[in-house]
């Protein structure tokens, strides 16, 4: 699930790849140009994996720089992911693609 008020998650929970592709990626690449994740940690077990890091890129409404801390956790079962949450400076987000002042 992405995090609770998330400015581009007008369709959550996402469930399954085409889910994901249409109502995270496709929204991304419309409201930020040049999007990236920056990783700057990784926890993980058997179970679990959390990565730590920044979500990069500019608001192409109002040519913002987007530069959010990030947190994504991935739960892990029978070696495939089950279920993932995002934790983010939503308002970080929001202040780039001018869904908020």
């Amino acid at each position: 699930m992405e995090a609770e008020s998330f400015p581009l998650a007008d369709r959550n929970p996402y469930i399954g790849p085409q889910a994901v592709i249409e109502g995270v990626f496709a929204q991304l690449g419309d409201e930020v140009d040049a999007f990236g994740v920056a990783p700057e940690r990784f926890i993980a077990n058997e179970e679990n994996v959390v990565m730590e890091g920044r979500y990069i890129g500019t608001g192409k409404a109002t040519a913002k720089p987007c530069n959010s801390q990030v947190a994504h956790v991935w739960i892990v079962k029978g070696g495939k992911i089950d279920s993932y949450q995002q934790h983010v400076d939503t308002r970080a987000v929001a202040k780039a693609t001018g869904k908020v002042e």
